[in-house]
């Protein structure tokens, strides 16, 4: 197979990869070869330098942890890629911060006109409150759509179809209503929805997602979910855990014909959660990057793909997105992770 060489970060290419068979049969399994030394290294290099310039280098940082994290991700024998730069992020970052500080001084001014006007105060609070949920849709699809758009598998780009944004957020805002209006029971369809617009948005070159679940099996399992760890006082999170992200995985389909799988088991995610927190507290902190490669190492290897491609019909197609999702995600706590 010849590898894709693409000539600017502006320009949009087709060109087919060249096959060796017009059909592969694909049984590939992720895996994450990283050192815990040489990300110690990156975490020290990229501390020092966020210290020393007052937190000014943490989009820097940031873009270097995501590259190498990426970068070390395997799927079956090739590495995905990831050509993200701290100057992109830079830029939506500050932006990012200058509209979040004016959110959150409204909400400051908010309080102060309470403490003299109850009803104002309390109608200023709703506004701005409103206004800063508002973003957390739009930092759920451009962290995905900026990630997406700077990440290659075998030399073919990801993207993610830019057209369906406004069908994704007006979709997400009615969901988020009646939500609110069911107190809560509409929840399951939300999440449902979210999952199948941001999968069937994704693209690898030319190649499209698909979300095959059926929402009245999403709806139980979630409502099956709560109601078990409601029963167990939270004894069952994980088992809920492990079954949602078995569940959307296994219901992930990429063109016709290629599959993933995913077999995430309860002691996983009890692993993955106990062994991480007590050694990096025991550790104070030192024992992060060894955690963080091996945490990656078990999950990633429970995921794999399986089917049939055929080369020759894929074709580059590259999208490229802002970093403003990327900082709207990270300052809202959402992470598109586990390096993919």
């Amino acid at each position: 197979m010849t590898d894709i060489r693409v000539e600017g970060q502006d320009e949009q290419v087709a060109t087919p990869i060249q096959p060796e068979n017009q059909a592969t049969s694909l049984d590939l399994t992720m895996n994450f070869h990283g050192q815990a030394v040489d990300y110690l290294l990156i975490l020290l290099k990229t501390t020092f330098f966020i210290i020393i310039t007052a937190g000014l280098y943490y989009p820097w940082a940031r873009a270097a942890r995501l590259r190498y994290l990426i970068n070390h991700t395997t799927l079956g024998p090739h590495a995905f890629s990831f050509n993200g730069t701290g100057k992109e992020i830079a830029v939506s970052y500050f932006k990012g911060l200058f509209i979040y500080g004016l959110l959150y001084a409204g909400l400051m001014y908010s309080s102060r006109v309470s403490l003299e006007s109850p009803m104002l105060g309390a109608a200023l609070s709703f506004l701005f409150l409103n206004l800063l949920y508002a973003l957390l849709p739009l930092a759920i699809w451009g962290a995905k759509a900026y990630r997406l758009s700077r990440m290659r598998y075998r030399s073919i780009y990801f993207s993610i179809d830019r057209r369906r944004r406004k069908a994704f957020l007006k979709r997400y805002f009615i969901d988020f209503l009646l939500m609110m209006v069911t107190l809560g029971f509409y929840l399951p369809v939300l999440i449902y929805n979210m999952q199948k617009n941001l999968t069937n948005a994704t693209r690898w070159g030319n190649v499209p997602l698909h979300y095959t679940a059926r929402l009245s099996d999403s709806y139980w399992l979630s409502i099956n979910n709560f109601l078990l760890c409601l029963v167990t006082l939270g004894l069952y999170m994980p088992f809920a855990f492990a079954k949602r992200l078995n569940f959307d995985a296994n219901h992930t389909r990429v063109g016709d014909e290629i599959f993933v799988r995913a077999q995430i088991t309860a002691g996983d995610v009890v692993m993955l959660v106990v062994v991480p927190l007590l050694l990096t507290t025991l550790t104070l902190g030192l024992a992060y990057p060894w955690v963080t490669v091996w945490a990656r190492q078990r999950i990633l290897q429970r995921f794999a793909v399986i089917g049939r491609l055929d080369l020759a019909s894929v074709r580059q197609n590259k999208d490229l997105a802002s970093a403003d999702g990327e900082t709207l995600g990270d300052l809202w706590g959402v992470d598109m992770s586990m390096g993919v």
